[in-house]
């Protein structure tokens, strides 16, 4: 027997704790510094991180399955990151007299 092909249970709450870190950090780097020009790097960053976190619930549903599911409540904070990044996008969109 060369590999055990069951996924291990014990990965799943170190990617749960990893999903409450990467959503912690993306709230924060949004909001803890006001939105200057100069200061963009943090929003980029935040951004950055919501896509990580994508890529992580991913992961996660693909290797646990449905048990994967419960990295999404963690995530709540990447979410909106991601929910604002596109918010913004389609207000300027499709509101053009009212942009930022």
């Amino acid at each position: 027997m060369l590999a055990d092909p069951a996924p291990k249970i014990a990965n799943l709450p170190a990617l749960i704790v990893g999903s409450i870190f990467l959503s912690a950090a993306c709230l924060f780097l949004l909001y803890a510094f006001p939105y200057d020009p100069l200061l963009s790097f943090y929003w980029m960053l935040s951004g950055l991180l919501a896509i990580v976190w994508m890529a992580l619930f991913l992961y996660a549903v693909g290797k646990f399955g449905k048990r994967g599911l419960w990295v999404l409540p963690a995530g709540a904070g990447a979410l909106w990151v991601l929910f604002t990044f596109l918010a913004i996008n389609f207000g300027c969109a499709f509101n053009r007299h009212n942009c930022l």
